[in-house]
């Protein structure tokens, strides 16, 4: 996938980062927001923001809401990204479903989700992420509180980026 995204001009991109950058599709979303979604700390997602942001793929602006506060909103760039991303993980998804046939995908999908569900899993919450955003790029569906802290309009629009199959 690396070598995918260095060769579409965004050799910085990694998988992990559609973590971050999926949750953005609805509109600009506080960090602290993000971590809490994402199971990790604020400085973890900070980290992460600043080279996203260096590289071009968000920008954090004012919230209109709270001048005191930072929104961190998709950029084209960003944009860019998760359909790069899209069609790598499709990509793959067809690579092994020619190598292994669709019972057997289907049956390693099934596998992977099963070790991943265990709460008990350290890494559960964000390797279900990461797993659902490689294999089946669909957005996850917002919870009713995540939703009421995205904020759309003239700050940071959310997006209708198609995750559609074909």
């Amino acid at each position: 996938m690396r070598a995918d995204f260095a060769a579409r001009g965004m050799p910085t991109l990694r998988p992990v980062h559609a973590l971050l950058l999926v949750p953005l599709l609805g509109g600009g979303r506080h960090a602290s927001r993000l971590a809490e979604d994402l199971g990790v700390t604020r400085q973890a997602v900070a980290q992460v923001v600043t080279t996203l942001e260096r590289d071009g793929y968000v920008r954090r602006v004012t919230d209109p809401g709270d001048a005191r506060a930072k929104l961190i909103c998709l950029t084209p760039r960003g944009r860019s990204a998760l359909r790069a991303m899209h069609a790598s993980a499709r990509a793959t998804e067809e690579d092994w479903r020619r190598k292994l046939g669709a019972e057997r995908l289907a049956e390693f999908r099934a596998t992977l989700l099963a070790l991943l569900s265990g709460e008990d899993h350290p890494s559960a919450h964000v390797l279900k992420g990461r797993f659902q955003v490689a294999v089946d790029p669909s957005p996850p569906a917002a919870s009713s509180r995540a939703a009421a802290t995205r904020t759309g309009g003239p700050a940071c629009a959310s997006d209708r980026l198609s995750w559609s199959s074909g």
